[in-house]
């Protein structure tokens, strides 16, 4: 693992992205919506106005199975003052971690996020998950000190 590189996914990396969004899911206790979530993640593979997904891929192995998946939304804000990325899902395979690829991963983000004209990157991260948090706030984000509130349609 050590040419690992975030390649944007296409419709061919759909079992791919499950397979270790099903993971994530579990580690995070998400609740795996299994059809709903199948249908968000090809709408992102085929409509790159929502947004992206991106696997990390081995460049010097590219059959190997990719490290971690990331997914990034657009969404507009008039509080942030236009397009805002939302880093909606980060996910590195156990193997991955304590290396620097989730603050490398956290400046491809910032970096790309740039290139698409956004003006802010967002997240959410777990309470549980004081690890992420800590990654996010030595990269410079800030806990907004508010609460997410979901109601499902």
């Amino acid at each position: 693992m050590n040419a690992l590189k975030w390649i944007e996914a296409t419709a061919a990396d759909e079992e791919a992205v499950f397979a270790l969004l099903g993971a994530f899911y579990e580690e995070e206790r998400i609740t795996l919506r299994r059809e709903a979530t199948r249908a968000a993640l090809r709408t992102l593979l085929r409509e790159p106005r929502a947004g992206r997904v991106f696997l990390l891929k081995n460049e010097e192995a590219p059959d190997e199975k990719p490290a971690g998946y990331l997914v990034a939304a657009f969404w507009h804000s008039l509080e942030f003052g236009g397009r805002v990325v939302l880093l909606d899902e980060l996910y590195l395979v156990p193997a991955a971690r304590g290396r620097g690829i989730g603050r490398d991963s956290i400046a491809f983000v910032r970096t790309w996020a740039k290139t698409q004209g956004a003006v802010a990157v967002r997240l959410e991260v777990n309470h549980h998950n004081k690890h992420a948090r800590e990654i996010y706030l030595k990269a410079g984000f800030a806990d907004d000190h508010r609460d997410i509130m979901t109601v499902m349609l």
